[in-house]
C-alpha cells in the first residue's frame, strides 16, 4: 500500500482489483464490511476536512470503481449497488470540494 500521509488508503487500480476479486461477491459479512469500511472512510466528515481531502478521497474512489467495472467476478447485484454507491461518494466529495472555502 502506497501512502502520500497516514490518513488515507492509497491503493492501486489493480489491488483494488483484488479487493473486488476476494471480497466483492462474498456472502460472508466480515468479508463484504472491509469494502463498506473503507468506502465510507473515505466520505467521512473526519476525512474530508480540505478541498485536497476531497481530491484524495475522490481519485481513490474513481481507483475503486474503475476496478470494480474490469473485474467479472463480481456478482451483478453486488456490482451494480457498489457502482451506485461508488458513483453517489464521488458526488459527495465533489459537493464538499465546491463548499468548503480556499
Amino acid at each position: 500500500m502506497n501512502t502520500e500521509d497516514d490518513n488515507i488508503i492509497n491503493l492501486t487500480i489493480e489491488q483494488y482489483a483484488d479487493l473486488w476479486k476476494s471480497r466483492g461477491s462474498s456472502e460472508d459479512s466480515l468479508e463484504a464490511n472491509l469494502l463498506n469500511f473503507m468506502i465510507v472512510s473515505f466520505i467521512s466528515s473526519d476525512t474530508l476536512l480540505t478541498k485536497q481531502d476531497c481530491l484524495r478521497s475522490k481519485n481513490e474512489l474513481i481507483k475503486m470503481k474503475t476496478a470494480l467495472e474490469k473485474e467479472p467476478s463480481v456478482k451483478e447485484d453486488k456490482r451494480e449497488y457498489y457502482l451506485k454507491t461508488l458513483t453517489d461518494c464521488i458526488a459527495i466529495c465533489d459537493r464538499d470540494f465546491n463548499e468548503l472555502s480556499n
